[in-house]
């Protein structure tokens, strides 16, 4: 059984002819600009960083790369449940801010600050002894 090919069948048919030449054209275009496999390596690591950081859960492959981590760490990690993951099935699945607010919890302080925390803390200390000292004058 035949099917009679209508006219709208055929500007379907072109329509789908013209976009997918579009889209070659653009293919084209973009492998010329890419000269070797080094750029295109990071072309695709620059979609990949880039699709990253608009997913808000991720599985484990994810993670590692957005987190420019080893997978083998991060599986280290989620052992000694260091890192905040959930569990869907057997597949680890990890949320973006969760990452984020884990890679930036260990954050250095500059000189300043370490030197300040270490002030406030020495003068706790004194006042701590002077209070000590004043309430054994005072058994005395």
């Amino acid at each position: 059984m035949s099917k009679e090919v209508t006219l709208y069948d055929i500007e379907v048919l072109n329509a789908n002819i013209s976009r997918m030449s579009k889209t070659l054209d653009r293919a084209e275009r973009m492998l010329d600009r890419c000269a070797t496999k080094e750029d295109l390596q990071e072309m695709r690591q620059f979609i990949r960083c880039n699709v990253l950081q608009q997913k808000t859960m991720m599985n484990s492959e994810e993670a590692a790369a957005f987190l420019d981590i080893e997978l083998s760490y991060l599986y280290n990690l989620t052992s000694k449940r260091l890192i905040p993951f959930y569990k869907s099935g057997k597949a680890n699945v990890f949320l973006r801010d969760d990452l984020i607010e884990w890679k930036t919890r260990s954050r250095i302080m500059e000189r300043d600050e370490a030197e300040q925390i270490v002030l406030q803390h020495d003068m706790r200390m004194r006042l701590k002894r002077l209070r000590d000292e004043q309430k054994k004058k005072v058994n005395q």
